[in-house]
């Protein structure tokens, strides 16, 4: 970890759930203990890409270079590809790419049996 950052965790179905800003090695530690998902179906990618576009706007998120949503792939997505990376993280077998705009990167994780 760096000394200083802004890492933010956004919770989202078909809309902000949460969004949290981690700012040090501690805070994430701490975030972690007490950690519960929120939400759940409906998905809807567009509205964490808004919420990234308005910390983008403040300044918040000035340098972000890309982004990592965890993910099954099944949702609404965003008709224009953003100005930063954007990997989707799922599960091997457990996600469904059919509609999955070509400027999405995968990382598939396999599952630890």
């Amino acid at each position: 970890f760096f000394q200083r950052f802004c890492l933010h965790i956004i919770q989202c179905d078909n809309q902000i759930q949460r969004d949290d800003c981690i700012h040090s090695k501690e805070e994430f530690e701490r975030y972690l203990e007490d950690f519960t998902i929120q939400g759940g179906g409906g998905t809807d990618f567009r509205p964490a890409f808004w919420r990234i576009a308005e910390l983008k706007e403040t300044g918040e998120l000035s340098r972000l270079r890309g982004i990592l949503y965890f993910t099954d792939g099944c949702g609404r997505y965003p008709e224009e590809e953003p100005d930063y990376q954007v990997w989707f993280v799922m599960l091997e077998g457990r996600f469904d790419a059919i509609d999955m705009p070509g400027w999405i990167k995968r990382l598939i994780l396999e599952e630890k049996r």
